[in-house]
């Protein structure tokens, strides 16, 4: 609510884009000293952190294996760091630089209130630094700089970055990077600052449709070599079979067991129940992968409009596809399309990032239980939204 009064009053108020940095660093520093209470993923951020503070390995062991490898003098902080964990029998699923973050909140850190402070501080200098890319970018495009206030005040970007401690506001930040760089046709900077985002999370690389398709043939080539040199360096890990095995089976395990705020994978996965005893994960999540790989290349080779903003357009509608053919949408899942729809002027994402509130009400039971009744009334204006905006606006892209 205050996101959308300052939205439509921020021109007529005359705030100064200084005093909304402001209000809205105020905003994340009332979470600095707090603790995560949505979310318990930063257990496993630090017991991977110190995992490698001691020089420990941690793609080559499952927590519960690892916990016994550290030093005995600080056994109280692992106990509370694999206490905390969700997935103590997992080999960790994050991508390198990822682990790297988490090396660095974790030296010489005494308490996980000392790393805890230190991702926050980082995290809320990346949210920052989007406030500023989203203002550049506006002005690029010739817009006004008045929707960067959805992004600065939004409730689910403070919450789920600065609050819970999610990295998707860094992924965020290299993907409007990399939209400044295409702009200036800087390919090298757009390059690293993609590869970086992959980095961080994979899933990023579902954009590689879109430059294969709308980057001409030269900078195509510099774009890809560059890219696969910066992840070749990233993913040197990946290079030990023992590490890459490892990996590929918590991504397997992620893929075919986890279900959480699905909208088609759900409806899906009920017809499919009327004809088979048990859960079809297993062969739906592959199915809807290919569906939307189709679909995915198809946004991607649309023709080029002369409006500048039909790329980050592209991408906010290559990262919705991605997202409701998946069987798990958390909220911050969202956050990476929520900014780029600002860019593009997309009201779909910024929608969503209101109506994915219902998804919360499922962290009201331990375990989480999710309730149909808020899935309905998180998608169903959703959809309404989207067949609206392709029946009765004109073409998606």
């Amino acid at each position: 609510m205050i996101s959308l009064i300052f939205y439509f009053k921020y021109e007529e108020w005359g705030f100064s884009f200084g005093r909304l940095l402001l209000a809205a660093l105020c905003c994340r520093l009332l979470f600095l000293f707090s603790i995560p209470q949505m979310s318990d993923d930063y257990f496993r951020y630090f017991f991977d952190g110190h995992l490698i503070s001691n020089g420990i390995n941690p793609y080559f062991f499952t927590p519960n294996i690892a916990v016994e490898m550290l030093p005995i003098d600080r056994e109280d902080l692992w106990g509370e760091l694999f206490a905390g964990m969700n997935s103590k029998n997992y080999y960790t699923i994050y991508p390198p630089l990822h682990e790297g973050i988490f090396y660095l909140t974790t030296v010489g850190a005494k308490s996980v209130m000392d790393s805890v402070v230190r991702l926050r501080l980082t995290l809320m200098l990346f949210d920052l630094a989007n406030i500023l890319l989203l203002r550049r970018l506006l002005r690029n495009y010739g817009i006004g700089s008045r929707a960067v206030v959805l992004y600065a005040f939004s409730p689910m970007v403070i919450l789920e970055l600065v609050g819970n401690l999610h990295f998707e506001g860094i992924v965020l930040t290299c993907l409007l990077v990399n939209l400044i760089s295409l702009q200036k046709m800087q390919i090298g900077r757009a390059a690293f600052s993609w590869a970086c985002a992959i980095g961080l999370k994979l899933v990023p690389l579902i954009l590689a449709p879109l430059w294969a398709f709308n980057l001409e043939k030269r900078k195509l080539i510099r774009f890809v070599a560059l890219a696969i040199l910066v992840l070749a360096v990233f993913f040197s890990p990946f290079l030990n079979l023992r590490v890459l095995d490892n990996f590929l089976e918590s991504f397997r395990l992620f893929q075919q067991k986890f279900e959480f705020n699905a909208s088609v994978y759900y409806l899906v996965r009920e017809v499919a129940m009327w004809f088979v005893p048990y859960n079809p994960i297993k062969y739906v999540v592959p199915s809807l992968g290919m569906i939307s790989l189709g679909l995915i290349i198809l946004i991607s080779t649309s023709g080029r409009e002369k409006d500048p903003r039909h790329l980050p357009r592209k991408m906010v509608w290559i990262y919705i596809v991605y997202l409701i053919f998946q069987p798990v949408v958390h909220p911050w899942y969202i956050i990476p399309v929520f900014g780029l729809g600002i860019v593009a002027r997309e009201w779909t994402p910024i929608i969503w990032s209101g109506l994915v509130i219902f998804s919360y009400s499922a962290y009201q039971t331990s375990p989480v239980q999710e309730q149909p009744a808020f899935l309905w009334l998180q998608y169903g204006p959703l959809f309404g939204y989207m067949a609206y905006r392709f029946l009765y606006r004109g073409r998606l892209l």
